[in-house]
């Protein structure tokens, strides 16, 4: 994949995720599978100054739905392996896979006080 590629991409769904509200400090999950390439999904998208909240799609339910709950997500991207999970949170749908492709999509400069990422641990990680 180029840089131009990843842009466009990422643009996309930088796009989709601030038309579903995601902003500066709002908090945005991602809950797509291992394979999908999840790690691009933060290269523009937390430019948009949202908190990034990774949601692994093999958790129970109940489980997603707290951590969903508890961090305060607007806003769940998911794939077409994971969409009928992301469709069970309290939260707004976003497909990555449809997103679409934009190079110009929204770029914002986050603050020194923003939050980048929201995480949840098991706990024996003390």
């Amino acid at each position: 994949m180029t840089y131009g590629e990843l842009d466009g991409l990422t643009g996309g769904l930088a796009a989709a995720l601030a038309a579903a509200g995601v902003g500066r400090g709002a908090r945005w999950g991602s809950c797509c599978g291992a394979g999908s390439g999840r790690w691009w999904r933060c290269w523009r998208c937390g430019g948009l100054g949202g908190v990034y909240v990774p949601l692994d799609p093999d958790l129970p339910p109940e489980r997603l739905r707290f951590m969903v709950a508890e961090a305060g997500v607007g806003c769940v991207v998911a794939d077409a392996a994971t969409a009928g999970t992301a469709a069970g949170l309290e939260a707004v749908a976003v497909r990555a896979d449809t997103a679409g492709f934009d190079p110009g999509g929204p770029r914002r400069t986050p603050g020194p006080h923003d939050l980048a990422h929201v995480i949840f641990t098991s706990g024996s990680t003390g």
